[in-house]
């Protein structure tokens, strides 16, 4: 049976496999908005923004109502950094005892007592890892209720993706009114156009394909909407394309 430590392995492993896919597209994407592919924190950014984008659609977040899994994240992290402090008080407490004590007590430990008690360590470092990602996910989650509760994905990948922008050119992430050819365009639809494809192929593979617009009209302007009115250009009301 896999344990918790099993369960991180597969995780970290899984993280690493995307990011060396997305690392074949680094410049394709820094092309998209005019900067170097060797940029370390535009590389970072669109990594993390492709990676959450596909844990999130995976663990079936977009299905479930945010403000209840936030609260149980938040239980999660409070549970076991209390588990942790009490695991570290007891080995304080048995480190302060002395040696013939100690040896008392393990001499009516069972195998498993032993056991637990030399893997203390471990067991305080994986509780403190569990209350931290627990509290990074819920902290992630505060305030995602832009957008249609199914695109939830498709938003952490827009969100992710304007850090990364805003990181790479000093800029917020923001579309412009093309009169003339009658739709939004701009830098920052270029890079998510560049990173679709990508956090689209991963979905695939999970026999889910992620949520997203369906016409090409649709996803400018929710990419519009996404980011907020641009200063000096008018609204323009939904239309399918």
């Amino acid at each position: 049976m896999s344990g918790p430590g099993s369960a991180e392995a597969e995780f970290a492993k899984l993280g690493e496999d995307i990011a060396r896919i997305v690392a074949r597209h680094f410049r394709e994407l820094a092309n998209a908005i005019g900067v170097q592919a060797s940029n370390e924190e535009f590389r970072s950014a669109v990594t993390r923004a492709i990676t959450t984008c596909f844990f999130v659609h995976v663990s079936r977040l977009n299905q479930q109502r945010f403000g209840n899994v936030r609260k149980g994240l938040l239980q999660v992290s409070r549970q076991a950094r209390s588990a942790r402090d009490n695991l570290r008080g007891l080995q304080a407490a048995l480190e302060t005892l002395p040696p013939e004590i100690s040896q008392f007590l393990a001499e009516y430990r069972t195998t498993l007592g032993e056991i637990a008690r030399g893997s203390l360590n471990n067991q305080t470092a994986w509780l403190d890892l569990e209350s931290k990602i627990a509290s990074v996910s819920a902290e992630a989650m505060k305030g995602k209720k832009r957008g249609r509760t199914r695109l939830i994905a498709f938003n952490y990948l827009l969100e992710g993706l304007a850090v990364a922008y805003r990181q790479a050119t000093g800029r917020a992430a923001k579309l412009t009114w093309n009169y003339n050819e009658d739709r939004f365009e701009g830098p920052f639809l270029r890079l998510v156009e560049a990173a679709l494809p990508i956090a689209k192929t991963l979905a695939d593979a999970t026999s889910k394909p992620l949520p997203i617009p369906k016409t090409e009209g649709a996803l400018r302007q929710y990419v519009h909407e996404f980011t907020g009115p641009t200063a000096g250009k008018r609204r323009r009301g939904r239309k399918g394309r």
